[in-house]
């Protein structure tokens, strides 16, 4: 993806620069159609400003197609950091119950005991 993007972005910086130094000759513009007051300047400056509004509004455009994809994301984060809490809360309900079940049943020592000691017989 990087070298797309400087296989597009140089040859387009050097146009830009060909562009600027081989047209430095003044040209009229009207900015305000109503008013129609022409006004003088270097044609490079109508250049980049096409190139400059152009480029912002494909920016914006970029943006605001991706606006479902950023609330995509924040729900996301936000469900992540609420399954995190809920493990949290799972590990300190098994630690609970584990120390629970460790005080309520006899060492494994005991029942191997029980086990193993043959019972009396009334018959002996």
């Amino acid at each position: 993806m990087r070298f797309l993007s400087l296989l597009i972005t140089i040859p387009l910086t050097l146009l830009t620069i060909v562009f600027v130094a081989y047209n430095t000759e003044t040209t009229e513009v009207v900015i305000n159609p109503i008013r129609a007051l022409p006004t003088e300047m270097p044609l490079y400056y109508v250049g980049l400003a096409a190139m400059l509004v152009g480029f912002l509004s494909g920016a914006l455009m970029v943006w605001i197609s991706s606006y479902r994809l950023r609330i995509d994301k924040w729900q996301e984060t936000r469900r992540t950091a609420q399954l995190e809490k809920e493990i949290e809360a799972q590990k300190v309900k098994i630690a609970k119950l584990e120390s629970e079940q460790a005080r309520q049943t006899p060492p494994v020592e005991a029942i191997q005991m029980r086990q193993t000691t043959p019972m009396l017989s009334l018959e002996d």
